[in-house]
């Protein structure tokens, strides 16, 4: 029990990580400048921190269905994240 927990809160912090990270201007300079701002995976909160969140977690060696599962729970963080920043 304790360990899906510490998956579930792991999975929240890479997810507001995400946000941020995506959300920061020199990251978005960076992607102009590399010409990949026009890609999806780039645009969308949702979508950069279900792969973002699945990609740390399996390089925390997380068991794959798990890893799929709280990358859900991290994109949706990401997104909710990234509409409470705008809102500031």
């Amino acid at each position: 029990m304790i360990e899906i927990l510490e998956l579930f809160l792991t999975a929240i912090a890479i997810g507001v990580s995400s946000a941020v990270v995506l959300g920061a201007d020199p990251v978005k300079w960076i992607l102009k400048l590399l010409r990949l701002d026009q890609f999806k995976l780039f645009k969308c909160f949702l979508c950069f921190g279900f792969w973002y969140s699945l990609g740390l977690l399996l390089l925390l060696d997380i068991e794959l269905i798990y890893a799929f599962i709280f990358a859900g729970v991290g994109a949706y963080t990401s997104e909710k994240t990234h509409r409470k920043l705008l809102e500031l």
